[in-house]
């Protein structure tokens, strides 16, 4: 029974949750220092994967080297457990945002959680790579962005909150995505000369 269980004084939560070189999946969090904790990755139709039962001090950071970030949201969940090993409580979902593009070059995304469902303020920055680094082209609080540009560009996401979160994460990015947009008429300029 849950009520059995004291309520803890840190809330178990992830806070943090982002696409870290598009090749894998960084996690923050906290829980109640000396219980044990479980972090899993959760699957639709399988049994949930134990990623982590390494949490010391009540805090969590956890690098998922292993999901599939290019082709699937993923979902994660911290659990609590009891001197007994029974699930004393859990923390909220925390799951990657999952940039895709269209045949037409129009970007759609998942929404980051958990700030949606905690109902904070969220604006996505549509970042494209250059020979410098990233570069913010524009900001929306929607999940689709049909850009005006030519060329190939590579695209990724970049949310952030202007609500406190732990130790300033209050940003989280998504996979990168690649895209021919066509022929750069600009390019001619320079390249005879």
């Amino acid at each position: 029974n849950l009520s059995d269980f004291a309520e803890p004084n840190t809330k178990t939560s992830l806070y943090f949750i982002s696409v870290e070189n598009n090749s894998s999946i960084r996690l923050e969090g906290e829980c109640e220092p000396g219980d044990s904790f479980v972090l899993y990755r959760l699957f639709n139709t399988l049994p949930p994967m134990v990623l982590s039962t390494d949490i010391s001090n009540g805090t969590v950071s956890f690098l998922d080297q292993t999901a599939d970030i290019k082709n699937t949201i993923n979902d994660y969940i911290l659990t609590r457990y009891n001197h007994c090993g029974v699930a004393a409580d859990s923390s909220n979902i925390a799951r990657n945002i999952l940039l895709s593009v269209n045949q037409n070059g129009d970007l759609g995304w998942s929404e980051h959680e958990p700030w949606s469902t905690e109902n904070r303020i969220i604006e996505y920055t549509i970042q494209s790579k250059s020979s410098s680094g990233w570069e913010d082209l524009a900001e929306t609080s929607s999940i689709f962005y049909t850009p005006d540009v030519k060329g190939v560009r590579t695209w990724r996401i970049k949310a952030t909150t202007t609500s406190s979160v732990p130790n300033n994460l209050n940003y989280g990015y998504s996979n990168e995505v690649v895209f021919d947009y066509g022929f750069d008429s600009s390019l001619l300029d320079t390249f005879f000369i």
